[in-house]
């Protein structure tokens, strides 16, 4: 997966269509409300680091 670090400023002009934990992950999945984007927001619990997927 090509993961990159969660900008400071997210445009949150979305909605979520699942949420999911996975190895210690808990993974958002955005969907624009404007267009067919689908991000994935993957939190790592135990190091407590966020990235993006788009």
């Amino acid at each position: 997966m090509d993961l990159k670090p969660l900008p400071e400023v997210l445009n949150l002009d979305c909605f979520f269509i699942y949420t999911q934990k996975f190895a210690g992950c808990v993974i958002f999945g955005l969907k624009y409300i404007t267009g067919e984007n689908i991000i994935l927001i993957i939190i790592n619990l135990q190091d407590k680091k966020i990235w993006i997927k788009n």
